[in-house]
């Protein structure tokens, strides 16, 4: 006999008032029927929840449906304005920032230079907390950092950072702002974003190459980011070149080069080895290292050498860099809030 999920009645409609959000988030606007249908909740329960969001101004009315030859009901739709996060890119000499709302649409951006003498968390909360003096509507703050992130965001292979290496700066920040903290690899939140803005409609799988001041990847499984047991996954900076480019990794090769020919001949062997083992439908290749051409190539490349029916569909990511990660962020930023808390049978891992 299966054992009822029970729980605390505050945390129980917290996840409930989720379900209504996520359900909203997707559907653009719904009655409150559509809404009971969408999340198995009783019609009672949404319209509770409903009332409730609509109170905190995290969902607005948004019309009258189309009669069915009853009385019309209303529409609603989340407030988007009301559910912004502070995006930041948190590099070794400067923190690229946005806000964006509900939908990752960016209401502001600029940048911030890094003070070598001043502690980097402080730096990152006291930017963060201007944003916040000019968007009250800031719920949550995401950032994207030049190195991988362990479980408990621990900050570990940080070349660039390297006085925060082990660094717990995910609590740090927590601790300056007050406020939930998403802190993620810059390069699978490029991906997250690319794949939300761009192929959500058409896949749950994508491979993601980049390549601009560094090397990396991202990968897209089931609708999510892939970050491996350790959060490793897409490090690919550490892949040695070979004994045929001396000296270095494969990352500072690609770097320096000039030779366009030979960047693409290497980022072909790299999304070789992705395809064989992924099998992706979909390859992109982004950052500002990567061209149209370069995309171009890399997939003339590889049709050479894979069998035919097999290769994915090359796509080139353009000058969007920037975008694709603050909306990646900003995918991150509205996760954490709406799934924070989440329920399980006992012996589910």
């Amino acid at each position: 006999m299966t054992n009822p999920l029970t729980g605390h009645a505050g945390t129980i409609k917290r996840i409930n008032a989720a379900l209504v959000k996520d359900a909203l988030r997707i559907r653009g606007t719904a009655t409150r029927r559509e809404l009971a249908e969408a999340t198995h909740l009783s019609q009672p329960t949404v319209n509770a929840i409903v009332r409730s969001l609509c109170e905190e101004n995290a969902v607005v009315r948004r019309g009258m449906a189309v009669s069915s030859g009853g009385r019309r009901a209303g529409l609603y739709a989340l407030n988007y304005e009301s559910l912004c996060a502070a995006a930041v890119l948190a590099l070794s000499d400067r923190l690229e920032y946005a806000v964006t709302d509900g939908s990752s649409a960016i209401l502001d951006h600029g940048r911030a230079p890094v003070q070598p003498a001043l502690p980097y968390p402080e730096q990152v909360c006291a930017l963060v907390g201007r944003l916040r003096d000019h968007y009250p509507n800031i719920r949550v703050a995401a950032v994207g950092i030049q190195s991988a992130v362990g479980v408990l965001g621990e900050l570990f292979a940080v070349p660039r950072l390297p006085h925060l290496e082990r660094t717990d700066l995910r609590q740090a920040l927590r601790r300056g702002l007050g406020i939930p903290v998403v802190l993620e690899n810059d390069v699978n939140m490029c991906a997250l974003g690319y794949y939300r803005m761009e192929l959500a409609r058409k896949t749950d799988a994508m491979a993601y190459l980049h390549l601009s001041t560094g090397l990396g990847a991202g990968l897209i499984l089931d609708g999510r980011v892939h970050r491996g047991f350790s959060r490793f996954s897409g490090e690919l900076s550490f892949l040695y070149a070979g004994d045929e480019y001396p000296g270095g990794t494969l990352e500072e090769t690609l770097i320096r080069t000039p030779d366009e020919d030979l960047k693409a001949l290497l980022l072909a062997r790299l999304a070789m080895s992705l395809i064989c083992v992924l099998n992706p439908p979909f390859l992109v290749l982004g950052g500002s290292r990567v061209s149209a051409r370069t995309v171009e190539q890399v997939g003339e490349l590889c049709l050479q050498q894979l069998p035919k029916g097999v290769a994915p569909h090359f796509l080139y990511a353009g000058n969007d860099e920037m975008r694709y990660l603050y909306s990646g962020l900003s995918c991150a930023a509205q996760e954490l809030v709406d799934t924070e808390l989440r329920l399980v049978q006992a012996g589910e891992p």
